[in-house]
């Protein structure tokens, strides 16, 4: 799967392993998206990690990452090293985080 398709929990998941962390891909009951369960390493539980969509989640990997994100026309772009190139998505959260999953993986990631 391309990177640059991915969104909602299947980017989660994949910013998730990219940290270094055991996730888990969940179906939300609620709707038809998925969701990202990332394990917390200190007490071994399970807790929603929403990096492309929640600030709390993705600006930390954002400022400890030194990921450049900025406005382009319509869309945002980010920048994360020379591997990766630049990124664009319709959100600053989710180009960041598309960006910084390609970095670790490069353009294509298996299926979950």
């Amino acid at each position: 799967m391309k990177v640059s398709e991915l969104i909602g929990g299947e980017l989660d998941y994949w910013v998730a392993k990219a940290l270094g962390n055991a996730a888990q891909l969940k179906n939300s009951a609620y709707d038809e998206g998925a969701y990202c369960m990332m394990h917390d390493k200190e007490d071994g539980k399970f807790w929603i990690f929403q990096p492309s969509e929640d600030w709390s989640d993705g600006g930390p990997i954002i400022e400890q990452e030194r990921i450049d994100v900025r406005p382009c026309r319509n869309d945002w772009v980010a920048y994360y090293g020379k591997e990766c190139g630049c990124v664009y998505a319709a959100t600053p959260l989710v180009a960041a985080m598309q960006a910084f999953v390609a970095a670790k993986f490069g353009e294509d990631v298996s299926e979950i």
